[in-house]
C-alpha cells in the first residue's frame, strides 16, 4: 500500500498562491503574485505605479546617462554570477537576510559610498557581494529618482544622507534588478531595446480569510427553568 503523507507533515510542502508572502516582514502581498513579478512585466510595471511596461525601461534608460551607468555597472558586476545561474531569481534571492542588510547601520558607509562595492572593502565578502551591490545600487537608484522609491521617505534630494530602503522599495527594486539581468542584451553588451507597451496589471494583495463563526445550540431548559410566571 502507498504511504501517503498528509502535507501538514511534509517539510517541503508549499503555501499555497493565495497565501501571504512571508519572506520579508512588512509586505502585504500574495505569494503568487510575489513570485510571478520575476517573470510577468505587467505585474512588474504595476508594481511601480505604473501605466505601461514600456515605462520600466524608460525608468532604467531614459533618466540620463547616470542612471544608465550604474545599470550597465551592476551588470557588469553580476556577470560572473549570470554565467553560473540562468535565472536571475536564483542570482538575486530575495530573503529577510537581504531586508536586514539593507537595514543595517554597519552597512551605511558601503551604500552611502560613490564606488559600487568591492571584495576588498570591510564588511563586504563572497556571501553577501550579491545581496550588497544590489542595495547600493538600489540606493543610487533612489537618489536619481526618489519620487519612484515613494515608501523611502528619508531621502533629502541633492544630498548624499544614509537612509534605509522600505520594504515595498526593496522587494520592488531586487524585481527591477531580475528584470534588467534579464533582459540585457548579452551578445551586444547593451541595454535591451524598448519593449512593445503592455498594460500594467494591478498589484494583489493579502487578505484574511474571514473567520467562519459558528454558533452552538442552546441547551434545553431544565423542568425548573420551565415553571409559569404569573
Amino acid at each position: 500500500m502507498a504511504n501517503l503523507e498528509s502535507s501538514i507533515h511534509n517539510p517541503n510542502s508549499r503555501p499555497s498562491e493565495d497565501e501571504k508572502y512571508n519572506d520579508i516582514e512588512g509586505i502585504d502581498y500574495t505569494a503568487g503574485y510575489v513570485k510571478q513579478l520575476s517573470s510577468d512585466d505587467e505585474l512588474l510595471a504595476g508594481a511601480w505605479g505604473m501605466n505601461a511596461t514600456t515605462e520600466i525601461w524608460d525608468l532604467c534608460y531614459r533618466s540620463g546617462p547616470r542612471m544608465a551607468k550604474i545599470l550597465e555597472d551592476f551588470v557588469s558586476s553580476m556577470k560572473p554570477s549570470k554565467r553560473a545561474y540562468d535565472d536571475a531569481r536564483d542570482i538575486l534571492t530575495i530573503d529577510m537576510q537581504l531586508f536586514h542588510w539593507s537595514q543595517d547601520m554597519a552597512f551605511i558607509s558601503i551604500f552611502d559610498d560613490t564606488e559600487p562595492p568591492r571584495l576588498d572593502w570591510d564588511k563586504v565578502t563572497m556571501n553577501n557581494i550579491v545581496g550588497i551591490t544590489a542595495i547600493w545600487t538600489l540606493h543610487e537608484m533612489a537618489r536619481i529618482k526618489p519620487g519612484m522609491f515613494r515608501h523611502t521617505y528619508q531621502y533629502v534630494p541633492g544630498e548624499r544622507n544614509p537612509f534605509k530602503l522600505d520594504a515595498y522599495d526593496l522587494l520592488h527594486g531586487i524585481m527591477l534588478l531580475r528584470w534588467v539581468l534579464r533582459t540585457w542584451n548579452y551578445d551586444r553588451n547593451q541595454q535591451p531595446d524598448r519593449p512593445r507597451p503592455l498594460r500594467a496589471k494591478e498589484r494583489r494583495f493579502w487578505r484574511p480569510k474571514a473567520r467562519v463563526i459558528s454558533f452552538a445550540p442552546l441547551p434545553e431548559p431544565e423542568d425548573s427553568d420551565m415553571m409559569d410566571i404569573d
